[in-house]
């Protein structure tokens, strides 16, 4: 397979509902934002109440990797959802 040949330096790159049971595939999106994301991009991962616990793994797992987090909400005016935002260290 070929490696994909999106650009990157994005400022941000929003994921939404993948962060399953699947954790095998984690590390593949993990790689893809670091290959998407400009030097001062951001990541908002948004996802149910239900999976927060994915969330905070995955997010436990991006800051082991070099990203900060920035911010942490749920539910409120959000309704039903948890979104964090991280970033890249410099």
């Amino acid at each position: 397979a070929q490696m994909p040949t999106l650009p990157g330096n994005f400022d941000l790159v929003v994921v939404c509902d993948c962060l399953y049971e699947n954790r095998d595939s984690w590390s593949s999106l993990q790689q893809l934002l670091h290959r998407l994301l400009g030097l001062h991009g951001h990541v908002l991962l948004a996802s149910a109440m239900l999976r927060q616990p994915f969330l905070e793994a995955f997010t436990e797992q991006m800051a082991e990797v070099g990203f900060t987090l920035l911010k942490k909400e749920q539910g409120g005016p959000l309704g039903d959802v948890c979104v964090v935002i991280l970033r890249p260290q410099a």
